[in-house]
């Protein structure tokens, strides 16, 4: 697992390095850079702050449906009615 990381690693610091070395004598490639060092920040911030929070709500949401459907079933299973206030 370490060495996948140290690969990763190097192949960002490379093409960072690339980009920001073009970025130096154009504007498309300092937008370029610019692009992706805020993919970076999204993807380092961002995504590891919404992905726990998105599973939480899907499970959330298989929860409140599965305990509507109980209610549903027994409702009609024991043919009485619950009066929500």
């Amino acid at each position: 697992m370490k060495t996948v990381v140290q690969k990763i690693g190097q192949w960002h610091s490379k093409v960072f390095g690339y980009v920001s070395e073009k970025a130096k004598t154009s504007k498309w490639w300092a937008i370029a850079l610019t692009a992706l060092v805020g993919y970076e920040i999204i993807e380092h911030v961002v995504y590891p702050i919404l992905v726990p929070y998105l599973i939480y709500l899907n499970w959330f949401s298989k929860w409140l449906t599965k305990l509507i459907l109980f209610d549903i079933i027994e409702s009609i299973l024991w043919n009485t009615t619950k009066i929500k206030s």
